[in-house]
């Protein structure tokens, strides 16, 4: 019998000492991000661990696909702070008491976890839930798009 780590544990192998997102961003935001070091905030700023959503997002809506390397441990600090956006099976598997959402939970200082396709997004939005996740921020690199670049924070 062969036994295969899940996502989670793939993405999150905490002995490499990072966790691993990916956001799909325009060349005016990714300039900024080079600049602040910080993910700017938008109307939805939310991100992935799944690169190949990511990258898809890019490919339709154009821009670049960071991949986003954080202090291990930042998916369980979102996690806390974290409430569903909607009811299916992988985020009702992996969250089974994380609180629905509501209206404010930005204001809140939450962040919204949401099942699309079959992966999980995390949206940050634009206050307290954004700073945290910028503040985890190690290293970003480009891993699609036209511009080629590393930055350590």
């Amino acid at each position: 019998m062969v036994s295969v780590p899940s996502y989670n544990a793939v993405t999150n192998d905490y002995s490499r000492n990072y966790d691993v997102f990916y956001r799909s961003i325009s060349e005016t935001h990714y300039n900024r991000l080079m600049e602040t070091g910080d993910i700017p905030p938008k109307k939805e700023t939310s991100i992935t661990q799944n690169f190949s959503y990511s990258s898809g997002y890019q490919e339709k809506h154009g821009g670049m696909t960071v991949e986003i390397k954080t202090k291990p441990g930042t998916l369980r600090v979102l996690e806390q702070i974290g409430v569903k956006n909607n009811s299916a099976s992988i985020i009702d598997d992996l969250y089974p008491n994380m609180k629905q959402t509501f209206p404010g939970w930005e204001k809140m200082g939450r962040v919204q976890f949401k099942q699309e396709k079959r992966q999980i997004t995390i949206n940050l939005g634009k206050g307290s839930g954004l700073e945290i996740f910028n503040k985890r921020i190690k290293q970003i690199n480009v891993k699609q798009g036209d511009i080629q670049h590393e930055k350590n924070k």
